[in-house]
């Protein structure tokens, strides 16, 4: 099989500079370098409703981690890299990604690819798929560091998913009618939604939170007849938009209970939003 050394930046302009066999080297954070071996290439298209999809880079990661540029003949060299995500009998790592090429990517030669190895990388089963060029260092890096640094992940993972309680358990101590009226939620819900669709929601706790502390008190009645309005209203925007979904549902009850809580009721047996129809 032969190897032909290469080194060549591959420029950020253009949408794909590679050609089939090349061994791209890929810098990571940590200074070390991975790298992958490209074996199909497929040019941008335009779909049927005309919008221009980037140009894809289907490759396989190489086995090994190199603290200097690596040579052609160290990659030519090099096995294919086991997925830890694979569920498949062969779990080499194959993978895909779209757009342009980081400027500090570098070919260091080529290596011609065997029909066994197009035939595995065409199989579409089983490919890692990433965004772009970014994701693909970012995985590699993350690979290297499960594999050489786990303990300070793991770490990290414990860390990230505490955050959110006690981002939580913050809010509700300081939580007060005034300061939820400051609060602007669902906005999150642009993604999906158009931006009406979220500033009615928003409106209809802002009418219901100052009805709320105007009250200034007030009784059990009149606190249960704002809050369950909320749920009324939810539903006309419902009825109108169909922009409640389970998501958004278990946000609007969330958000029911919190003022609730903050006026002395329950929403035990969705008492105040039993009669939603989302």
């Amino acid at each position: 099989m032969s190897v032909k050394p290469v080194k060549k930046p591959v420029p950020k302009s253009l949408p794909i500079l590679l050609t089939v066999g090349d061994l791209l080297a890929i810098p990571m954070p940590n200074g070390l370098h991975a790298a992958t071996w490209v074996l199909t290439l497929q040019e941008p298209y335009r779909d049927f409703r005309g919008k221009l999809v980037k140009g894809s880079v289907y490759f396989v990661v190489l086995d090994g981690h190199w603290q200097s540029l690596p040579t052609a003949a160290q990659l030519a060299k090099a096995r294919i890299a086991k997925s830890r995500a694979s569920h498949h009998a062969n779990d080499d790592w194959k993978g895909c990604f779209w757009g342009p090429i980081p400027s500090d990517f570098v070919v260091t030669g080529t290596k011609a690819p065997t029909k066994a190895v197009l035939a595995f990388v065409a199989e579409a089963s089983g490919t890692m798929v990433f965004q772009n060029a970014e994701h693909l260092r970012l995985e590699l890096f993350k690979h290297w560091r499960l594999k050489h640094d786990r303990a300070a992940v793991e770490e990290e993972w414990r860390s990230a998913a505490l955050a959110p309680a006690a981002r939580i358990a913050e809010r509700k101590a300081k939580l007060t009618l005034p300061e939820m009226l400051k609060e602007k939620p669902f906005a999150h819900w642009r993604a999906h939604w158009p931006v009406s669709v979220v500033r009615r929601a928003r409106a209809i706790f802002t009418e219901a939170t100052k009805a709320l502390i105007e009250l200034d008190g007030g009784t059990k009645r009149q606190k249960t007849s704002i809050l369950k309005g909320i749920a009324t209203q939810i539903n006309a925007l419902y009825d109108e938009t169909g922009c409640i979904e389970t998501g958004e549902a278990s946000e609007v009850i969330a958000r029911v209970e919190q003022l609730a809580t903050l006026v002395g009721l329950s929403n035990d047996d969705e008492a105040l939003t039993g009669h939603r129809d989302w």
